[in-house]
C-alpha cells in the first residue's frame, strides 16, 4: 500500500489547482509497480534508463564492513564486524539489488501533491539505519531514548549516488502509465458520445503496470 497525501492547497475548494485525483491513483500504481520491481524482484534501473543486474563491486565483496549491533539485531544478524558487505547483506537474506534489508524505507513509499499542480514520488519518513547511533540519554520518565532513525529518502539519495535510481522509470512502463490516462479519457469521451470502446491492442508497453494503473484510475487516489 502507497502513502497518498494531499496538500493544504489541493484541500482548499476554493484554491486554483488541477484536479489531481487520476494523477495521484497512477503515481501510486507506479510506486507499488516499481517497489515490487525492485524490491521484489531486484531490478534498478541505471543511469541511462535500462534496468540493469546489480553486482557488488570489488570493494564491497573484499573489504571489512561494519553495521551498528542496534541495525544488525532489528534484521536477525548476530555482530556488528563482517567480512564484507556481500557477507553481511547475504546473512540479513538481503537479495543483492532490491536494496531491501530490514524493508523499512520501502514502507515509507508516499506519493503527494505539490500545491495542487503535480503529483510527486519519495521516500517519505524515517526508519533505523546501519549507522543509526544508541543514545545514552533517557526520557524524563527514565526510559532509554531509542536510536536516531535516518530519512528514507536520504538512504534513497545515497543509492542514487550510485547511477542508480529507485524511482526511475523504463520507457515501457511510462508508455504504460500514458495509455492508461488516454484508456481513460478515450472511455469518459467515448460513453458520453454513447458508443462503445474497444480495446487497444499491440503496444509495447508494461502490461503488468498497465492493468495496476486502470485498476488505480478506476478506483480513484
Amino acid at each position: 500500500m502507497i502513502t497518498i497525501k494531499w496538500s493544504k492547497k489541493a484541500r482548499d475548494p476554493n484554491a486554483r489547482t488541477y484536479d489531481l485525483r487520476q494523477t495521484q491513483a497512477l503515481a501510486s500504481a507506479y510506486g507499488a509497480h516499481v517497489r515490487f520491481r525492485v524490491q521484489t524482484q531486484a531490478r534498478p534501473i541505471g543511469e541511462n534508463g535500462d534496468r540493469l543486474k546489480f553486482k557488488y563491486s570489488t570493494r564491497e565483496l573484499k573489504k571489512p564492513y561494519f553495521v551498528n549491533s542496534i541495525y544488525a539485531a532489528a534484521v536477525g544478524v548476530d555482530g556488528a564486524r563482517f567480512r564484507s558487505s556481500a557477507e553481511f547483506h547475504r546473512q540479513a537474506s538481503a537479495q543483492a539489488g532490491a536494496f531491501s534489508v530490514s524493508g523499512d524505507m520501502w514502507k515509507g513509499l508516499t506519493v503527494i501533491d505539490q500545491g495542487g499542480l503535480k503529483s510527486k514520488i519519495y521516500f517519505g519518513g524515517s526508519s533505523l539505519g546501519m549507522r543509526s547511533q544508541k543514545r545514552i540519554q533517557t526520557t524524563k520518565t527514565g526510559k532509554p531514548l531509542k536510536p536516531r532513525k535516518i530519512r528514507n529518502r536520504m538512504k534513497a539519495r545515497s543509492i542514487g549516488n550510485r547511477g542508480i535510481h529507485l524511482l526511475q522509470w523504463t520507457r515501457r512502463e511510462l508508455e504504460a502509465l500514458l495509455l492508461a490516462m488516454a484508456e481513460q479519457q478515450r472511455l469518459t469521451a467515448i460513453s458520453r458520445l454513447g458508443m462503445e470502446a474497444g480495446k487497444w491492442q499491440g503496444a509495447l508497453i508494461d502490461r503488468r503496470l498497465y492493468r495496476e494503473a486502470r485498476s488505480a484510475i478506476a478506483r480513484g487516489a
